[in-house]
């Protein structure tokens, strides 16, 4: 465990940040210390049967934030995020994990989070990664499809913790 996250806290300083991108009435770019913040308590409004703890904050704050991403409003308001960190899989890999993504209510239905993922993973493919992974619940269909849609291929399925059907997909850069 201590070296999984050794490697994300080097990975945090070496991570080269990419300039923004607009889309729409949104800009998505990399996220910052506030965006941090302003991404975890959006996270708990868009997945409240969900706990976020004291571990994930400070991990997210400090180091995660490096390689995450989000979307702002015209008013500069964070309304869409994308969490990434890397897990052994993916350290084994060459791949990076986005970990959650989510956006808020009044904008979703945009295309905002596919343009996240979009954007991401440009980035990610510039410093060196090998390509993106998630986890889906199979039952998630609109979550499967979109993520299908933009590259990723489902590389196995097993019972997550929760006792779902989940699936562990990977979308590779060079392919």
């Amino acid at each position: 465990m201590l070296d999984v996250i050794h490697f994300n806290l080097v990975s945090a300083f070496l991570f080269k940040k990419q300039t923004c991108k607009k889309f729409l009435n949104y800009t998505l770019r990399s996220m910052s210390f506030s965006d941090a913040l302003r991404s975890i308590r959006i996270y708990k409004k868009v997945f409240p049967d969900r706990g976020y703890n004291v571990f994930r904050s400070v991990f997210l704050i400090f180091i995660a934030r490096h390689f995450s991403f989000v979307a702002v409003n015209k008013r500069n308001e964070v309304i869409g995020f994308e969490f990434c960190r890397f897990s052994r899989e993916d350290i084994e890999n060459g791949t990076v994990h986005e970990s959650f993504i989510g956006v808020l209510t009044s904008d979703s239905g945009k295309g905002v989070a596919s343009k996240l993922r979009e954007f991401s993973s440009h980035v990610f493919e510039k410093n060196g990664l090998k390509g993106v992974s998630s986890r889906i619940v199979l039952s998630n269909i609109g979550s499967l499809k979109s993520a299908r849609k933009l590259g990723f291929r489902v590389v196995k399925t097993y019972i997550n913790d929760d006792g779902k059907e989940e699936a562990y997909l990977i979308k590779w850069f060079s392919q």
